[in-house]
């Protein structure tokens, strides 16, 4: 090769390309891959250039085993990117900046003193011929003023709003106890203190919300909240996460949402981050 190079009379820009050459080749060939920046490496598991619609199971497995906690694996639901407007994200593989929780249900086992608060509550109204043991499964997500509109129309009844909330609170703070954390889900939020940005973004109004979270030991995991009284439009609309990944200062594309309910989901889906159903995550606890 030196002695054509010489010959050609052109033997430095040659040799110049060819050490180009011997740098690309080596480069492209033994250089590692690419990673993302250690602290954010374990929470981004799972990310996919082409975000199927559910995708590992590893979401968090990495971070917690890190840190010595042993948590449930779980599933990822991606947010369909086909109809993102102009500058709400990329679809390549990015960093998750922020946990977004809903409470009850997903963050917290509510469910055995709402059934017993409502059951109560309802029969002092008349309205209990219409609630059973799944009616606040079937409407998981709603307000507590969507509820009770549904259960008076099923009921063919009009009652006081405020009698009857006034009553139910009553009621409710002596089967406070009831209330317990779903560990497999609290689990993340204290593994992932620290490393990731944590709001509670829930339906229920935020004296309940504060007071859930109190009882179980688990507000002080969390920056914000976004309760009812905090939008105008709930769940499934994208307002109440789009309203707590603002408050964090965070990208939505760089959200990931744990719920328990549809609604939820969609909300979560629709503000266009991801999502995860507890409800299919080992140690949930079953209805």
């Amino acid at each position: 090769r030196r002695q054509i190079l010489m010959k050609g009379g052109v033997q430095g820009p040659l040799l110049l390309l060819l050490l180009v050459i011997s740098v690309v080749e080596t480069f492209s060939f033994t250089s590692p891959p690419l990673s993302l920046p250690r602290r954010h490496s374990a929470l981004a598991c799972g990310l996919q250039k082409n975000r199927q619609p559910v995708v590992s199971r590893k979401g968090a497995g990495g971070v917690c085993a890190a840190m010595g906690v042993d948590v449930a694996e779980y599933e990822i639901v991606y947010p369909d990117t086909a109809d993102q407007k102009e500058g709400a994200g990329a679809t390549e593989v990015g960093e998750v900046e922020a946990f977004l929780f809903d409470c009850d249900g997903t963050l917290v086992d509510s469910m055995p003193m709402w059934t017993e608060n409502w059951r109560h509550t309802s029969a002092l109204f008349g309205l209990d011929g219409s609630f059973h043991e799944g009616f606040l499964y079937e409407h998981a997500g709603k307000t507590i003023e969507e509820t009770l509109k549904i259960l008076c129309e099923a009921e063919g009844k009009e009652v006081d709003y405020t009698d009857f909330f006034e009553a139910k609170e009553k009621h409710m703070a002596d089967i406070y106890p009831l209330v317990k954390e779903i560990t497999p889900v609290a689990d993340i939020a204290r593994a992932a203190e620290g490393n990731v940005r944590m709001a509670v973004v829930s339906s229920g109004p935020r004296y309940m919300v504060e007071a859930l979270l109190q009882q179980s030991h688990l507000d002080h995991l969390f920056e914000f909240m976004v309760c009812a009284e905090d939008v105008t439009r709930h769940k499934p609309h994208p307002e109440p996460y789009l309203k707590a990944a603002e408050m964090l200062g965070v990208s939505p594309v760089r959200c990931r949402v744990f719920e328990d309910a549809d609604a939820g989901m969609k909300s979560g889906n629709a503000a266009n981050m991801q999502t995860v159903d507890v409800r299919k995550m080992r140690g949930y606890p079953k209805a």
